[in-house]
């Protein structure tokens, strides 16, 4: 007997309070409930949950930190940090924590090991040689983190992304098949007919499940969240807020009075800079040496004085390599015959193409018009006389004499006399290889010289030959080889007005097109001056400029007011809860909150108020796209106001219009599993699963138009026409995979994503639409995803075929009208210009569907299940 007391005793002591913390709800029994169950790894329960949850955000919240110092340190704003990445990595969200959590366990069980030197080798990594041991010391102590805590929560870290990386590099190498494969899916562009049968049209014929049915339906999914895109439905309530907001339309923050009445009075302020004109330099006069074979000094030379210091060199050919006057000149083969001049000036005709040589032997004294004057007009000769401005020593040959070093540049003219006088230039315009730099009528070129504007073109074996003392017998001069084989850059133009005969045939006048090699300036003209501009921007140049000045302090004198009655009523509410015993009777009275309408009629801005809402249906909010500016860092809106701003707390944010907005959270509810018998839910559950039972009535139908369009060998519109509620579009060209996104991509920016798919416009606008009104927005083929881009990439042009859309919420019909660029035109950019980085981008999207299926694959072979 005594025994049996004992025994109850003990069990009083020990199973009582168990039992009575079941019965009242807390205690250590409430935290033992599963969250998740394996049959492979163990269990997750509330309490583990609370501590993966907590050591999740103590690693975000530590390499958050590290990202803005380095980002400080390094001014590295366009590139993404390691710790960025990682950032990517760590999901807050509960399915994210336990897919960590799964790989963790699956990566011991293959015997992966992450040790100290691993850890440290990560952080020198993660610091990118910007934070020091000091400052990493100062962040741990700021967030109260022990370096052994640190190191455990990165080897757990590190452990779930070593078996992903695993995973990756095993789906990493790719077939030059597969190659191709994703070069197409990013350059071939698509145009399809749609036809499209929605899910939602087929409903009605479907009846209600059983119950037994619908329960089991309901079990399997009461713990997913909807999420948009998804083919399987989700009934678990998401987090909910309602928030009060005012909202300043930037567009009409000022009036026109109100920017004009500014622009005048700081008119100063949109004075115009005046800049000095820049000075017109005089080429020919101020040209200096800077190319081989020319000196510092000024160009300005006349034959005059060229002549008179003949036994001086320019100072530069002497010491600027190659010199000039110590290489072989540039002549055509009718010119190594000839025998050069006695210690003369060196030829400038070295500076010129050979096309410009005297193209025949015809002899001096036969009489002809196109005989060169022999009386030089020193004013007019080339400023750079004596400098060859190039060596054409492509054209030279081992029978070339090397110019003669004692003399200057000036070429001679063809039959000047043994005074070295240099013959007048011929009346007509010189060949285009012959072409001045400047018009003819004001200065010429500088390797030719001619004395005065052409009258008459002369012969190319007329042209003045080099300086000689005793003039060359025409027997030394050869036939000219030009005609045969002239230099590309110095073929010789098409004949002049008559016809010279073939051993004297010309280039064509200069006057009507010269050579490209030697095209002349335009004529110095008086150009028009140009129009004064105004010595201040008018106001409408401004207008903007003014605006984004002036609307921080505008946006400050609104919001400050109504910012210190928010805060007023938030303290009051604060000490309000903070009085309430545990019965809830309070000993202040309760605050008034703010009536917002009044508040914004009195500041003469707009206030709106939500309901509660889900965070993916404030995305229709116009709030919902705007930032906040927090911690140095642009944040969304949707994430702050639903994971971080507390209730009743005022904030502000903006959006890519310039619109502000003051807002605060009056209300929220969290995350929680409904049941069956909620109100709305069993309506919910039903529609669900109706809408799943009709995908094959409505893949049935789509077939069915389909095989009717394939028979009629016509247009979708032509051949659906009798369909009823059928209704066909013709869509933009589109690639599979958006390029802008690739190319974003490859510098780390977000990843690769499918391209938008855009309808073409109905009609054309109509012609008395306002000019000034804004286009309508172009329309989309909703929730487009693989299967919809994988059956148009299989289709040729005039081909039929059907494919969903992401969520199975709809089936199309398409018919591909034409795709570009051809195939065989594609393979061949392929071969020649394909971008490996760029099909490693593209090639990311299957390896993440890959890991997607890898992932649910272990998830089977545990045995997980998720219980709330």
């Amino acid at each position: 007997m005594l025994a049996i007391l004992t025994i109850v005793a003990m069990g009083g002591f020990v199973v009582l309070p168990t039992v009575i913390q079941i019965m009242s709800g807390g205690g250590r029994a409430t935290t033992r409930r599963d969250v998740v169950t394996t049959t492979r790894y163990g269990n997750i329960d509330l309490g583990s949950m609370s501590y993966l949850r907590q050591d999740r955000q103590t690693v975000k919240g530590l390499v958050s930190r590290i990202d803005n110092i380095v980002r400080t340190k390094q001014q590295n704003w366009q590139g993404q940090t390691v710790a960025q990445s990682l950032q990517a990595r760590l999901s807050s969200e509960d399915q994210g924590i336990v897919e960590t959590w799964l790989l963790v366990n699956r990566a011991e069980e293959l015997g992966l090991i992450v040790n100290d030197a691993a850890v440290n080798a990560f952080l020198t990594q993660l610091l990118e040689n910007a934070v020091s041991q000091d400052e990493l010391l100062g962040v741990l102590k700021e967030m109260g983190l022990p370096e052994s805590q640190l190191f455990r929560l990165l080897k757990y870290e590190l452990m779930a992304m070593r078996l992903q990386d695993l995973v990756f590099t095993s789906l990493l190498p790719t077939t030059p098949g597969e190659r191709w494969d994703y070069y197409q899916r990013l350059q071939r562009q698509a145009t399809v007919e749609l036809a499209e049968v929605p899910v939602d049209r087929l409903i009605g014929g479907i009846a209600e499940p059983p119950e037994k049915t619908l329960n089991a339906f309901f079990e399997q999914h009461k713990s997913r969240e909807y999420t948009p895109g998804s083919t399987e439905p989700g009934f678990m309530v998401p987090k909910q807020i309602a928030i009060d907001y005012f909202k300043v339309d930037y567009d009409h923050l000022f009036t026109d009075e109100e920017l004009k009445k500014y622009y005048e009075e700081n008119k100063e302020e949109f004075k115009r800079e005046q800049l000095p004109e820049a000075d017109k330099p005089d080429f020919p006069s101020e040209l200096k040496g800077g190319l081989p074979g020319l000196d510092d000094e000024s160009l300005d030379l006349s034959p005059a004085s060229a002549k008179e210091q003949p036994d001086q060199p320019p100072a530069a050919e002497s010491a600027t390599p190659p010199k000039p006057d110590s290489e072989p000149k540039a002549e055509t083969p009718a010119d190594q015959a000839a025998e050069p001049g006695p210690a003369g000036k060196p030829t400038g005709d070295s500076a010129e193409p050979p096309a410009s040589r005297p193209a025949t032997g015809k002899a001096e004294g036969s009489p002809s018009s196109d005989q060169p004057d022999s009386n030089p007009n020193p004013n007019t000769e080339s400023r750079a006389a004596g400098r060859p401005l190039f060596h054409l020593t492509a054209y030279q040959t081992d029978n070339d004499p090397p110019a003669p070093a004692e003399k200057s540049d000036e070429p001679a003219k063809k039959d000047a006399a043994p005074s070295e006088k240099p013959a007048q230039p011929a009346e007509k315009e010189p060949a285009p290889s012959e072409k001045p730099a400047q018009p003819a009528e004001k200065e010429p070129a500088p390797s030719e010289k001619p004395a005065q504007p052409a009258e008459k073109e002369p012969a190319p074996s007329e042209k003045p030959a080099q300086p000689a003392e005793k003039e060359p017998a025409p027997s030394e001069k050869p036939a000219q080889p030009a005609e045969k084989e002239p230099a590309p850059s110095e073929k010789p133009a098409e004949p002049a007005e008559k016809e010279p005969a073939p051993s004297e045939k010309p280039a064509q006048p200069a006057e009507k097109e010269p050579a490209p090699s030697e095209k002349p300036a335009e004529p110095a003209k008086e150009e028009p001056a140009a129009p004064q501009l105004p010595e201040y921007y008018s106001f409408e140049e401004v207008k903007s400029q003014i605006q984004a000045k002036l609307a921080p302090d505008k946006i400050e004198q609104i919001f400050r007011p109504l910012e210190n009655q928010m805060a007023i009523y938030h303290d009051a509410h604060v000490r309000y809860i903070q009085s309430q015993d545990a019965s809830g009777k309070a000993t202040v009275a309760e605050p008034s909150r703010p009536d917002f309408a009044k508040l914004a009629a009195d500041a003469g801005i707009e206030a709106k108020t939500t309901r509660l809402m889900s965070q993916l249906q404030a995305r229709d909010l116009d709030i919902g796209s705007s930032t906040i500016s927090w911690s140095g860092q642009s944040v969304p809106f949707l994430s702050y106001a639903y994971d971080s701003l507390a209730m009743l707390r005022a904030a502000r944010s903006q959006d890519m219009e310039g619109n502000y907005y003051l807002f605060w959270k009056t209300d929220q509810t969290d995350q929680r599993t409904p049941e069956l018998s909620d109100p709305g839910v069993r309506e919910m559950v039903v529609d669900a699963w109706k809408r799943i039972e009709a995908r094959d009535k409505a893949m049935q139908a789509a077939e069915r138009l389909a095989e009717t369009a394939r028979a009629k060998k016509a247009p979708l519109a032509e051949s659906l026409a009798g369909e009823k509620e059928i209704v066909v579009r013709t869509t933009e060209p589109f690639t599979w995979i958006d390029r802008t996104s690739v190319s974003l991509a490859l510098y780390g920016y977000g990843a690769p994503r499918l391209s938008t798919v855009q309808l073409a416009s109905r009609s054309a606008p109509a012609v008395d639409e306002a000019e000034d009104q804004a286009p309508p927005e172009a329309e989309t083929v909703p929730l487009v995803g693989n299967d919809f881009m994988q059956t148009v990439a299989l289709l040729e042009p005039g081909e039929v075929g059907v494919a969903w859309n992401e969520p199975k919420t709809v089936v199309y019909v398409i018919r591909v009208l034409e795709t570009s660029p051809p195939t065989d035109d594609l393979r061949q950019m392929f071969l020649v210009s394909a971008n490996p980085q760029q099909i490693n981008v593209v090639a990311q999207l299957d390896r993440w569907f890959a890991y997607q299926d890898w992932l649910k694959g272990l998830e089977t072979m545990a045995g997980l299940e998720w219980q709330q």
